[in-house]
């Protein structure tokens, strides 16, 4: 499934595993992946408890924009505990910046902030991907 989603290789042989202490601290909008890193200067992700799927969806979505030479610039909220730091996060949050909520999780914030929802449980790629590309 993950290689279907374009998030690694299908091949058994060409999966590294690599233990925690061997991995290295990645700044604010940066990925790393087999070939390379790739950075997206504009975005900006908050999360907390988010699950593996919509991780993955946002890290698929982030490596075709990232191709595409695009970085869009807004706030993205994620996770089912991300509701507990909401006092933390709102008096944080960048005003110039577009507010987007991805999945079922964070529908709370489309209710009571100006943003926008990505809607889904869990949310596809595709959708992430396209609505991204809109502000990029």
């Amino acid at each position: 499934m993950a290689a279907q989603a374009h998030l690694g290789p299908a091949n058994l042989e060409e999966i590294k595993i690599i233990s925690p202490t061997k991995l290295r601290e990645v700044q604010p909008g940066q990925v790393t992946g087999k070939e390379s890193h790739y950075y997206l200067p504009g975005l900006e992700v908050i999360e907390k408890g988010t699950c593996s799927s919509c991780k993955g969806a946002l890290l698929a979505a982030m490596r075709r924009l990232s191709r595409e030479k695009r970085s869009p610039s807004c706030t993205i909220l994620m996770g089912q505990r991300v509701r507990e730091k909401e006092n933390e996060i709102v008096h944080n949050l960048k005003p110039t910046k577009p507010l987007v909520s991805i999945g079922q999780c964070c529908s709370w914030v489309v209710d009571n902030y100006q943003g926008e929802q990505i809607k889904g449980c869990p949310v596809r790629a595709e959708a992430i991907y396209r609505y991204l590309r809109t502000i990029s």
